[in-house]
């Protein structure tokens, strides 16, 4: 049986094959840092060399500066080589500034905020009417009807009545929770 040689030391499993190598680190966070690896420990903390963090919102990228970077090893989810032969991002990537990507960023934060709270508001809708309740207040919408023909509509006469009475209750808390009127005593 051979003695293992020091190619055998460096396996996979170790940081040590990516000593002096760029490299790109995703946190747990989400950040994406890229660097020149120079140290590391028995934990995965790890130094990065020339650092930055790669920030991507839709079809726009920044590469922030950030310098020597020490990463806590518990944060790290993947490392791995980067190839310098080979071109990092899409061609359709634009790279923009600091300032804007912190702007796109902030933006893309509301919107996600913004779906985030209509899902809530509307999670009291039962989901089978949800499609009808939206059909319904585009009619309203586009002025094609008001509330009280969607209403009239719902109550004619061909549409059983657990439907009807969902239906007009859905449209009631819809339209109070959009609108942001109090709610009266309902009765039911």
């Amino acid at each position: 049986m051979a003695l293992p040689g020091p190619e055998d030391i460096y396996l996979s499993t170790s940081l040590a094959s990516y000593l002096d190598k760029k490299l790109l680190v995703l946190l747990r966070d989400g950040r994406k840092l890229m660097g020149t690896l120079r140290s590391f420990d028995q934990f995965a903390n790890a130094v990065l060399e020339g650092a930055c963090e790669r920030v991507i919102v839709g079809d726009m990228y920044c590469d922030i500066p950030l310098g020597l970077y020490v990463i806590r090893g518990e944060n790290v989810v993947l490392i791995g080589e980067l190839d310098l032969q080979r071109e990092e991002l899409p061609p359709h990537m634009t790279r923009v500034s600091t300032e804007e990507i912190k702007k796109a960023q902030k933006a893309d934060r509301e919107s996600s905020d913004l779906k985030g709270t209509m899902r809530k508001r509307m999670e009291f809708l039962d989901m089978d009417y949800v499609y009808w309740l939206f059909a319904l207040l585009d009619f309203i919408g586009m002025g094609v009807m008001n509330i009280v023909e969607i209403s009239c509509l719902i109550l004619a006469p061909g549409m059983n009545t657990p439907i009807k009475k969902t239906l007009l209750l859905n449209l009631n808390k819809f339209v109070r929770l959009f609108l942001h009127t109090p709610s009266s005593s309902s009765s039911s």
